[in-house]
């Protein structure tokens, strides 16, 4: 039985990746944990000017292990409907 749901922790602890699967389409959902921002100062600022240099901040990041990546992409594969392409 596939499983309809995935979650995967960022490896800053901020943030939680949920993948869950409903009918024919897949929902990411980025989830916050705990209060205070787990970035210093330096880091922050690099954000602050890359919304100021480009105008476009990020909505979110969530950053994975490789093998939390090979979660991601096995939930993934499992879950994908194969349909063949008509042309």
């Amino acid at each position: 039985m596939k499983e309809n749901n995935l979650f995967v922790k960022c490896l800053c602890s901020a943030h939680l990746l949920e993948i869950q699967k409903d009918e024919s389409e897949f929902n990411f959902s980025i989830w916050r944990l705990g209060g205070e921002s787990p970035f210093g100062f330096k880091e922050r600022l690099r954000w602050a000017w890359h919304i100021l240099k480009t105008g476009k901040p990020w909505a979110d990041s969530v950053m994975v292990c490789e093998d939390d990546a090979a979660k991601i992409a096995g939930f993934l594969n499992r879950n994908i409907e194969t349909k063949a392409i008509k042309k």
